[in-house]
């Protein structure tokens, strides 16, 4: 089980002045997870994400975002609550979801917004 604060090792982070814009510009597809500091659902969405790494690995790219820190890039991307998972294909984004769900729900989500096999 991951420590409160603990980052899930599947999940890079970024920043609006570093290389969020790089991430998305990856030959991968690429999962930014929405996040803030105080959010339970995130851990839930963190844990799920870091138990399926071994499917992702290779087909996609999940990097974290957090909110408070990042306000314009979650004002860009219309980002209203948190954990937001929002998918990108070619630069494009090609899928988003808004909260925690079961994490066959979000194996689902992944398979669908990426176009990818799991």
């Amino acid at each position: 089980m991951l420590a409160p604060a603990a980052q899930a090792q599947a999940i890079r982070t970024v920043s609006e002045k570093s290389s969020f814009q790089i991430a998305l510009e990856g030959k991968l597809p690429v999962m930014v997870l929405f996040q803030g500091k105080n959010c339970a659902a995130c851990r839930a969405v963190e844990q799920w994400i870091d138990q399926l790494s071994g499917e992702l690995d290779g087909k996609i790219d999940v990097v974290s975002l957090d909110v408070d820190e990042n306000p314009y890039t979650k004002q860009e991307f219309g980002v209203e609550g948190t954990p937001t998972l929002l998918m990108f294909k070619d630069g494009e984004q090609t899928g988003g979801m808004v909260g925690a769900t079961a994490r066959e729900d979000l194996r689902a989500f992944i398979a669908r917004s990426a176009k990818i096999t799991l």
